[in-house]
Formats: C-alpha cells, sequence, structure tokens
C-alpha cells in the first residue's frame, strides 16, 4: 500500500508556500495572498488529482494557520521522511459545477453529499471548498439521521459520543470528526448552498485498524508480475487490489469500480476474486473501454466489513490510460543471465488511437551490457500473416502492432545473484512508455538455449 510522506516543506518568500510529496502521495498547497480572491486553478488541480487539497489564506486567516493545517489532517502522518503508525485511506472524493442536476436536500435550499462511515474508521476529517467563498459559513456535516443512538449521540455517562472540530480558511472549511467509543456509522451528508459555482471536497480516514487498500494493473499474475499504473486503453489487464486488514472484510462482498475524472463516470464495475498467490490479494481481468480517453480515473473498492457495515475506499492516486500500449509478451532463459549468452526479451507494441503513429523503442540495463534490438514483425487484425518490419523507428496504422525481440548479451563474468534492470522505452509523438524487466544473473549455464535473432 502507498504510504503517505512529506519529502520537504518549502517556503517560497514570494509565493506560495506548499507541501510537496512524492509523486504517488497527495500533494498539498498553503498559499498567501492578500489580494486575489480564488486559488489558481493549477494549484487546485495538481492537489485535487493527488487527493491532497490546497488552502487560500490571506491576512485575515494567517493567524490561524497552525489551527488551519492540524485540523486537515493528522500531524503524524505528515512528518518529513518519515511513515505514518497509521494508515490513511482516502474515503471519498469529488467536486462538482453548479449544473442543476445534483442531489437536493429534501425540504432543504441546499445540495448534499453523501458520506459512508464504517466501524473502522476511527476518526476522519472532511475538507471542503466552495466558490464563492463567502458562502463558506453554510457548508454543514450532519451525521446519519438513523444512525446509533448512542454512537451518535451521548454516552451512558452523558458525553457526547462525537465530536467534530471546525477550521476555516479563507476558501475552504475542514471537519475534524472524532468518536470517544465506537464509531458513528452510516451514511453522513456534507451540504452546501445550490448557490453554489463550485464545490471540492476529501474525505479522509486514519486509524491503527483502518481497511485500506492499494491498486495497480499487471499483465500477467504471477511473481514476475510487475505492477503498471498507466494501463491500455482497450486491451486486457489484471486489476490487483491489496488490503490492509483484509481479516475485517467480507471477501466474497468485494467489488472495484473505475471512475473516470470526466463527469465521475462510471466506466466498468465487477467483483474481485482471491489472489491464490497472495494474501489479501484480489484479482480481476478488465479491459478499460477506448472511448474513456486518457483524461485519468480512480479505482473505487466496495463491501461489507465483518459485522455488516458497508465501506468505501477511492484510490488516492488517478490512473492515466494510455492510447497505445507497451507490454513484456516473453522472456527467455528463466529471467536469467548466463555466462557469455543472450537472454531475450518479446516486447510488442500496439496503437489503439484512431490515427497513424510513429514508434520507437530503445532499451537500456543497469549494467550496460549490448542491447540487440531486431526488426519488428508487424501484426494487422484480420491478416492471416505478419509482415517483417524494416527499421526501427516504425510506422504503425490503428490497430496495428509491432512485436519486437531484444537481446541482452552477458559478459563472460557474471556475478551470482545480481539482479540486472531491463528498461524499454517507446517514444510517439504524443506518449512516453516506460516497461522495466529484471533479470538474475547466474554464473552457471542452462542447458536451453535463450538467444533469439
Amino acid at each position: 500500500m502507498f504510504e503517505l510522506f512529506i519529502v520537504q516543506l518549502f517556503l517560497l518568500l514570494l509565493n506560495p508556500i506548499f507541501y510537496l510529496c512524492s509523486q504517488k502521495a497527495p500533494v498539498f498547497f498553503i498559499l498567501f495572498d492578500s489580494c486575489k480572491p480564488t486559488i489558481d486553478n493549477h494549484y487546485v488541480q495538481m492537489a485535487y488529482k493527488t487527493g491532497g487539497f490546497s488552502l487560500l489564506l490571506k491576512e485575515s486567516g494567517v493567524y490561524n494557520i497552525t489551527d488551519t493545517v492540524n485540523g486537515a489532517f493528522d500531524k503524524d502522518a505528515l512528518i518529513c521522511g518519515e511513515e505514518s503508525d497509521n494508515a490513511l485511506s482516502v474515503v471519498g472524493q469529488g467536486s462538482s459545477e453548479n449544473n442543476g442536476r445534483r442531489k437536493r436536500s429534501s425540504g432543504e435550499d441546499v445540495l448534499e453529499k453523501p458520506l459512508l462511515v464504517d466501524t473502522s474508521m476511527e476518526k476522519f476529517k472532511v475538507m471542503a471548498t466552495i466558490t464563492p467563498p463567502a458562502l463558506l459559513n453554510k457548508i454543514r456535516l450532519e451525521k446519519p439521521v438513523d444512525g446509533d443512538a448512542e454512537r451518535c449521540g451521548n454516552l451512558n455517562t452523558g458525553i457526547s459520543n462525537v465530536d467534530i472540530a471546525e477550521s476555516v480558511a479563507d476558501n475552504s472549511v475542514v471537519f475534524d470528526v472524532t468518536t470517544q467509543s465506537c464509531p458513528c456509522t452510516g451514511e453522513w451528508k456534507l451540504k452546501y448552498p445550490v448557490e453554489a459555482e463550485s464545490f471540492t471536497y476529501s474525505v479522509k480516514s486514519s486509524g491503527e485498524y483502518l481497511v485500506s487498500f492499494e491498486a495497480y494493473f499487471v499483465d500477467q499474475t504471477g511473481p514476475n508480475s510487475i505492477a503498471n499504473y498507466a494501463p491500455c486503453l482497450g486491451i486486457e489487464e489484471n486489476l490487483v487490489i491489496k488490503l490492509n486488514q483484509g481479516e475485517k472484510v467480507k471477501t466474497d462482498s468485494l467489488f472495484a469500480k473505475i471512475v473516470g475524472a470526466a463527469g465521475n463516470k462510471v466506466h466498468w464495475k465487477g467483483s474481485l476474486a482471491a489472489d491464490k498467490q497472495a494474501e489479501n490479494a484480489f484479482v480481476v481481468a478488465l479491459t478499460i473501454p477506448p472511448d474513456m480517453g486518457s483524461a485519468g480515473f480512480r479505482v473505487v473498492l466496495e463491501g461489507e466489513i465483518v459485522d455488516g457495515t458497508k465501506f468505501q475506499r477511492v484510490s488516492s492516486s488517478y490512473f492515466y490510460p494510455t492510447g497505445s500500449c507497451l507490454r513484456v509478451t516473453d522472456v527467455g532463459n528463466f529471467y536469467a543471465l548466463t555466462p557469455n549468452r543472450k537472454t531475450y526479451i518479446k516486447v510488442q507494441v500496439t496503437n489503439n488511437n484512431d490515427y497513424e503513429d510513429v514508434y520507437l523503442l530503445s532499451c537500456s540495463n543497469t549494467q550496460n551490457y549490448d542491447v540487440n534490438i531486431g526488426f519488428p514483425r508487424v501484426i494487422s487484425v484480420g491478416k492471416k500473416y505478419n509482415k517483417r518490419g524494416r527499421s526501427n523507428p516504425v510506422v504503425l496504422k490503428p490497430s496495428q502492432a509491432a512485436e519486437f525481440t531484444v537481446n541482452i548479451a552477458s559478459p563472460r563474468a557474471t556475478k551470482n545473484g545480481r539482479i540486472v534492470s531491463v528498461t524499454c522505452r517507446v517514444t510517439t509523438s504524443t506518449e512516453d512508455l516506460i516497461e522495466i524487466v529484471r533479470l538474475t544473473e547466474l554464473t552457471d549455464r542452462f542447458d536451453g538455449y535463450s538467444y533469439r535473432g
């Protein structure tokens, strides 16, 4: 699973101040500006697409920066260069424009977003941004109407079980929800005025026993599978879900969704099957629709906790599918490099776009061993015979594929057990695709023959 790291806190004296995380972690922006009424959309989009957020603090809000930041996320989850003691999971995130089709709250002139809270969520935080900012004080977070009387109300001691602390910046409000005893489960509601021009929110939860997950794609399951975060459009992929606290969920209730960034549309939904080769791992084969485009999507995981409460989790990062596809289809010599021999790697490039493009394949390795890339075999849909290309780069029409054979030449003296990473890169007019294959050096030869010309 992805752990949350803060790499460094940069202070830019002119503007802005921002928190920047690693590539697969959320990005947070905290900006000071006494003139502009809103945050530049580039900051907002970058934060939103990584599962983070952005705060605007004008002169009146500078003195509340500590309370605002601490109300936005757990302090121990943001220690520079260290991983948090608690799991951190994005429970829900979304945005909307005022198009008149959103869900209205019954009997009120407000709109609402449902937030599903389960028993593994010891505490959670809701971050909401609204335009115009003058509407901030009209955003409300409400407990489930049909929630458990004690968990969502007062304990036997008379003390309220649920505490909702509120922090306000110039453009956002943060609700920090904690409980004295068990969580107040059910459907919470985040309400905001119907006159809002735009509304963005995210919900995060942390806790020792929080159910969370990591999602990625692989070409094939097994010990040699390599995680891929840029799946191909129109090509069958294997979606892998790895659960934290997997023993707390009903595994037969799990299903996943592919939700596109454009329009928040569900493009695929399916049940998950247990991966027999890994504990708390689940896999499903799927094909991402070609008409989905490359705008990006999140993976949503839904199911039930063993006590029967429903849960939902959203991947913290976006996946960006590619119109062109680069895949390793075969590796010779059992993924080994033996003395004075060559090991082949078969690489296939597919053009899933609706236009002709030029594809250039290049490969390198961490030991700088000699690499030879043969001319490709061009595969056309519906044709019985494939032709041999005479160049690299190669021109591919829509739906055509090119299969390359890459040979890695080992020296006479190899180091037993050393890993050699081979990086193959395909560049097109619009994309840059990478696949990495890890080969292991052995001092003894196999009887098998690994070279492919």
